[in-house]
């Protein structure tokens, strides 16, 4: 670990004044300072009369200190020994956790940062200084005014003159209340509970001084919420519940593969299987799965999407997930939901294993404020079993999927009971058969050719097929009486945009062209990388991008 003057090297940062309250030493030390101190104790932990066995337990659970929960929840999941004795380090990185998020003193703030910071958050777009003005104000604005009431509730005191500090305090406490709430939920779940402590409804005595501060929140109906996004109102299709599904699938595959080396032997697949004797679609992968935590705070959270969560897209992970809320799309057309799920962090030794799991059921006919888990065994992955409303025709369902998926680098197998789909895993042009139909021979007889273009730019798949005839004057797309275009005997041509096999509308070819590209034949791309495209929250349209617009000048190149 280097001392200062080497950190400052490495970071190209020199020694002048104010060099403590540089943004790269901030942000280094921000990101670093748990994984600094665990080397820092591996060099001197004899000097420090600190037993070596344990050092690399220490290390994880400083380390924790910068995990979210989830992280938290897996990866101090092992069992540990100190001494002769089991140490529950996942509980024991929750206490210290909270005692951090806890500790108010104006000690903890390095000379020069508050103020530097005062001015960089002039700048609204600034979020990076606005959540480091935040972390640093708790400590002034608080102080030491920070107790635990004897009924276990947390108690913190403020005097403020200015609304904008006491508004940031408030802000600052909120995240601090689903911090410890979060981790008294992993810490119920240890043999013995030790955290006493109450994170729900901390107690605020935070006051202004010649002002009448109200802080008004915005407050939800949670259960019509649930009802608006569950319903035919914001889903106008009966499809989008299994195209979300299936996303959400997908995602779990594509995230799992990201994470996984080639000795883990990962084979991701995704099963839909349509059983109408008793009008019920499963739709199982074998991707992530999903943790108690994964479920309470993401999968249960309407609106918080776990592609939200930063340490998900760490490592430069481009995911597919939006808006948090696609799930819920289920309800336009099931009355229940049965899933099962186990994360794939928990899985040791081979990718087929079993590991532990959950159960439960989810349903919004009987709105319900809690969850009943029971545990289980499975592979690692998720399955989601969906009870059918009666007035919903099965075959719709599925065959909808024709329109909306185009292809998946995931395998994806479609059983239709004893009837087997498997999604290509490439896009795939329509034959001439296909496109003409009912005209097809007379297709033939017209002498109708095929111009066949495919181009792969990194991880965008271009595809395009023309219908023309070649008569006397050269080549056409008029038919042999010169009058009519080849349009009319074409059934199926257009155009289409998807990521990740999923289609979606947009205006990628909107450019200009001597003919009509989408009346003469067929044109399909695909991008196996999401990131960078923004959606309408249906997720059947592109919106302007940067992202959209270099696809549109890739267009134009290939036509």
């Amino acid at each position: 670990m280097p001392n200062s003057k080497e950190l400052l090297e490495k970071l190209g940062i020199s020694m002048e004044e104010g060099w403590k309250s540089n943004d790269m030493l901030q942000s280094h030390l921000r990101d670093y300072h748990s994984e600094r101190g665990g080397l820092f104790i591996d060099r001197h932990y004899e000097a420090l009369n600190f037993p070596k066995n344990l050092v690399s337990s220490l290390n994880l659970l400083m380390k924790a200190h910068n995990m979210s929960i989830n992280q938290l929840d897996v990866q101090l999941s092992n069992r540990v020994a100190g001494g002769e004795k089991e140490l529950n380090l996942k509980q024991l990185a929750c206490i210290l956790c909270v005692a951090d998020s806890l500790e108010y003193s104006e000690t903890r703030i390095v000379d020069g940062v508050l103020e530097m910071l005062k001015e960089r958050i002039k700048n609204e777009t600034d979020r990076e200084a606005l959540t480091s003005y935040r972390e640093n104000m708790k400590h002034v604005c608080v102080g030491d005014s920070l107790a635990i009431g004897g009924d276990n509730r947390i108690i913190i005191s403020g005097t403020f003159n200015d609304p904008e500090v006491l508004n940031l305090t408030h802000k600052t406490i909120d995240y601090i209340e689903d911090w410890v709430r979060n981790y008294i939920d992993i810490d119920y779940r240890s043999p013995l509970n030790r955290l006493l402590v109450l994170g729900d409804k901390v107690v605020r005595n935070l006051t202004i001084l010649g002002s009448d501060f109200v802080r008004l929140g915005i407050r939800i109906k949670k259960d019509h919420i649930i009802k608006l996004i569950s319903s035919n109102s914001t889903w106008t299709y009966n499809s989008a519940a299994i195209k979300e599904l299936l996303q959400n699938s997908v995602e779990a595959c594509r995230y799992r593969r990201f994470n996984s080396s080639s000795a883990d032997n990962y084979s991701p697949k995704v099963t839909v299987t349509l059983d109408k004797k008793n009008r019920r679609i499963t739709i199982s992968d074998n991707g992530c799965g999903m943790s108690r935590n994964t479920i309470l705070v993401n999968f249960l959270t309407v609106g918080n999407s776990r592609s939200m969560d930063t340490t998900y897209s760490y490592r430069s992970f481009k995911s597919l997930a939006r808006f948090g809320i696609g799930f819920w799309s289920v309800f336009t057309i099931a009355s229940e939901v049965d899933i099962s799920t186990a994360p794939f962090e928990f899985i040791k030794g081979n990718a087929t294993n079993n590991t532990d799991g959950l159960q439960f059921s989810v349903s919004v006919s009987e709105f319900r404020d809690y969850t009943v888990f029971k545990e289980i065994t499975r592979i690692a992955g998720t399955k989601i079993s969906i009870h059918i409303k009666p007035e919903i025709v099965l075959d719709n369902l599925v065959s909808g999927l024709n329109d909306i998926l185009l292809c998946s680098e995931i395998p994806i197998e479609i059983w239709n009971d004893d009837e087997l789909f498997v999604v290509p895993t490439n896009v795939i042009l329509p034959t001439l058969k296909n496109i003409t139909e009912a005209k097809y021979e007379f297709a033939l007889f017209q002498k109708i050719k095929e111009f066949v273009f495919e181009k792969q730019y990194d991880e965008l798949e271009f595809k395009i097929k023309l219908l023309y005839r070649t008569g006397s004057n050269g080549t056409t797309f008029m038919l042999e009486d010169g009058h009519n275009s080849i349009m009319i005997i074409t059934k199926t041509s257009g155009i289409r945009f998807a990521t990740c096999g999923f289609a979606v509308n947009t205006k990628l070819f909107d450019i200009d062209c001597v003919f009509n590209l989408g009346g003469v034949g067929f044109v399909i791309c695909n991008t196996n990388n999401p990131d960078g495209f923004i959606f309408n929250i249906l997720r059947l349209e592109l919106l302007p991008s940067k992202r959209q617009q270099e696809v549109i000048d890739l267009n134009r190149v290939c036509l």
